[in-house]
């Protein structure tokens, strides 16, 4: 089997594996940005919107920080089979890791169609996805980052 073809199963692997994991995570996006979501329901139905923008901004912090940590770790397992097979085309794995990376934005970006298209987080939840699909390449490159802002995040470099 040619060095490409074998790239390519792997990254047809990954895909399919990462995208099962992401929609999991999105999951996990759901339940981190609940509490912000909650204030936002308090304050429109007290007429707020103070209250609004604060849980809207809430949930985008939750949500951004924990989505750039399903990035990083993404860009670690790319890393991490690149630096295995070093001697085969690399592209296939790191444009999967990018897509696999940014789904769990991407799902929640679903949701924005829902809302109003004035609402403020509908417009963090579009920022959310940008920040994420710019974040999975500054971790490529600098991955210590991902060190710094998320040291709970267990190396994923297993082959």
């Amino acid at each position: 089997m040619s060095p490409l073809l074998r790239t390519l199963a792997w990254a047809v692997l990954l895909a399919v594996a990462g995208t099962f994991v992401a929609a999991a995570w999105t999951w996990v996006l759901g339940l981190a940005g609940a509490p912000g979501g909650r204030l936002s329901v308090a304050g429109a139905r007290r007429g707020r919107e103070g209250m609004v923008t604060a849980g809207a901004v809430l949930t985008f912090l939750a949500q951004a920080y924990l989505a750039l940590a399903f990035a990083a770790a993404a860009a670690d397992l790319a890393a991490g089979w690149r630096a295995a097979h070093a001697g085969e085309p690399g592209w296939p794995v790191w444009l999967v890791g990018w897509y696999v990376g940014t789904a769990p934005a991407l799902l929640l970006t679903r949701d924005r169609a829902k809302a109003v298209a004035h609402h403020v987080r509908a417009r963090l939840v579009g920022a959310t996805f940008w920040i994420v699909l710019a974040g999975f390449w500054v971790f490529v490159r600098w991955p210590a980052l991902a060190g710094l802002g998320w040291p709970w995040l267990p190396s994923l470099r297993v082959w």
